[in-house]
């Protein structure tokens, strides 16, 4: 019995060190994948299955003795033996998945990015719970001062609509590998609304408005729904110079005179960063004005200081990934031991 926990744990040794080696294979953009690496490496951690398998069937045999009768090392050992049961099962289960991820990455399929994507449920539905979301998270009208200066008042947008653009963008972020630490900003954020939901697709979320009571609004919701990666803070998104620290920069008509708006624009696309994604989400005919120090990547999506072949490029690298977010082994309730890099490394084909 302690010779196959012993055997166990040395082959799923050797099966991290082949799949760190298959995980750097996997971690990079469909066309530059080296598919028959890919294929040789998962064949020598299949090969492992059978035997895996028959030592898994024989710990399982492990009798469990009474912790009254024995001593304190002896019941730190059969701890130690009942967790590496327990751990490995849950690790065989997997097998079959890990198998259709692995062989997604020798054989990607483009996806192309929509922002009309098919979701279970009801949209009415949605809409609904989400409208009284925002009408509960801000109840106010607008500051006379804030009207005063040009600011639109708080505009609510269906959430389907703005949860297929975050699916969108956040594939776009893959691509970038910037996925796990993106940092998002709603100017012009109302009660807050929306950076909550993004909140499900990024990790951090902030927003900014120059109505000081829809901030002090947007705060008190965070802080009710426990809502502890979002924030608002007060600014005039026309002045802001903090452009830079984020990665997605949202806004949805946030100025009602359009000189103003002009300046806004001028002051987002001037001073973000270079490859942050600018979502300049407009009704109708008004789009961001030529001139600006961006380049469409689709639909209202533009890439900060970016050039036409940056924004093919990336478009063309994001049909590779799922609209489904990206589970790491972290986001697992268990050690996922030997599975660990293949996970972390699989971040353009979801699972």
């Amino acid at each position: 019995m302690m010779q196959a926990f012993k055997e166990a744990r040395v082959i799923q040794a050797k099966m991290s060190s082949i799949a760190a080696d298959l995980g750097r294979n996997m971690a990079v953009p469909a066309d530059r994948r080296d598919a028959e690496a890919i294929g040789t490496y998962w064949g020598l951690i299949d090969s492992q299955r059978p035997k895996l398998s028959s030592l898994y069937r024989t710990m399982r045999k492990l009798e469990v003795k009474p912790r009254k009768g024995l001593l304190r090392s002896e019941a730190e050992a059969q701890k130690t033996m009942q967790r590496d049961v327990k751990d490995l099962g849950k690790r065989m289960r997997l097998w079959d998945d890990m198998s259709a991820l692995v062989a997604r990455h020798i054989s990607p399929e483009p996806n192309p990015l929509s922002f009309n994507v098919p979701d279970a449920g009801d949209d009415g539905l949605l809409n609904l719970f989400h409208n009284a979301l925002f009408r509960l998270a801000n109840p106010n009208g607008q500051s006379q001062n804030a009207e005063d200066f040009g600011c639109f008042p708080d505009i609510p947008v269906a959430l389907p609509a703005f949860r297929d653009l975050c699916r969108v963008v956040y594939r776009l972020l893959l691509v970038q590998g910037r996925a796990d630490t993106a940092r998002f900003l709603d100017v012009g954020c109302g009660g807050g609304a929306k950076v909550l939901a993004a909140s499900h697709f990024f990790p951090g979320c902030d927003g900014l408005d120059y109505d000081a009571s829809y901030v002090d609004a947007a705060q008190r919701m965070f802080y009710l729904t426990g809502s502890t990666s979002c924030r608002a803070f007060a600014a005039d998104g026309i002045t802001y110079s903090n452009y830079a620290h984020y990665d997605i920069i949202y806004f949805y008509r946030p100025m009602r005179d359009d000189a103003l708006l002009q300046k806004m624009e001028q002051q987002i696309f001037a001073t973000a960063k270079p490859g942050a994604l600018i979502l300049a989400v407009y009704d109708g005919w008004l789009r961001p004005r030529d001139g600006l120090d961006a380049v469409n990547v689709m639909g209202p999506i533009f890439l900060a200081h970016g050039t036409e072949q940056d924004a093919a490029t990336l478009l063309d690298n994001a049909m590779y990934t799922d609209t489904r977010l990206i589970t790491r082994s972290r986001d697992k309730p268990y050690d996922v031991g030997f599975w660990e890099p293949i996970l972390d490394a699989a971040t353009y084909n979801a699972r």
